[in-house]
């Protein structure tokens, strides 16, 4: 996090900078209220970086405190199977009114679309099972991001990536949920490969995850987001 000012205005000034990774490069003479905003940017983005290093440091933590809530799951009766899942997710969607059924709605979409392509019953219950838990990772993600109402800074869009691989680690201690790992671990991955954890594009990225990656996204833009409230 460096801050140059100087009087040459040359543009390979600029560009030696950026190489260089420069936060931000003032031409003289220095204007003191440019000066205050640059200092103000810089300090928001060094407290950022360090709740993200925070964030990492104590995630394990998090999540073998999630994982010692879900033990028992493994020996719930098949009848409650179910009501815990719903119970699980409504756990993450509390947090946030403007997501509140969401997962439900995208289980609901996936078992549809699955059931269009003429998927067997045994493979829709798995993706409809699936769509329930596909956000349980953001049990870990800060509710000043989960329920930020603007645009989320890159050090915030990084943290809130991380509840892909939490819902995975999670979900690896439970053994009744092994079958529908691989589909919440790709369900924020794209055709084109810009997607995350894994950059998987195309064929890469397993068929049920690319049903629920539709269903997601229709979810996404067929209902309130706190962020669209935003002007």
């Amino acid at each position: 996090n460096i801050i140059i000012t100087s009087a040459y205005t040359e543009s390979e000034f600029f560009i030696d900078s950026i190489k260089l990774g420069v936060g931000s490069y003032i031409i003289k003479p220095i204007n003191y209220d440019q000066m205050v905003e640059v200092l103000y940017t810089m300090v928001l983005k060094i407290s950022q970086e360090k709740e993200l290093d925070l964030y990492h440091e104590n995630l394990e933590i998090v999540i073998q405190e999630k994982i010692k809530a879900y033990e028992s799951l493994e020996h719930a009766r098949a009848e409650d199977y179910e009501k815990v899942l719903l119970a699980l997710v409504q756990m993450i969607e509390q947090r946030d009114s403007y997501t509140a059924g969401h997962s439900q709605r995208v289980a609901h979409y996936s078992k549809m679309l699955a059931e269009d392509l003429g998927h067997d019953e045994a493979t829709c219950n798995q993706i409809y099972q699936a769509g329930i838990l596909h956000d349980i990772g953001k049990i870990a993600t800060p509710d000043a991001i989960l329920l930020k109402p603007d645009r989320l800074s890159n050090i915030e869009y990084k943290l809130i990536k991380e509840h892909v691989k939490v819902g995975m680690k999670i979900l690896q201690e439970v053994p009744m949920f092994q079958n529908i790992i691989t589909i919440i671990g790709s369900h924020h991955e794209r055709c084109d490969g810009g997607g995350y954890p894994q950059g998987l594009k195309g064929n890469e990225i397993p068929l049920l995850a690319r049903i629920m990656i539709v269903a997601d996204a229709f979810d996404a833009m067929t209902t309130s987001r706190i962020y669209r409230h935003k002007k």
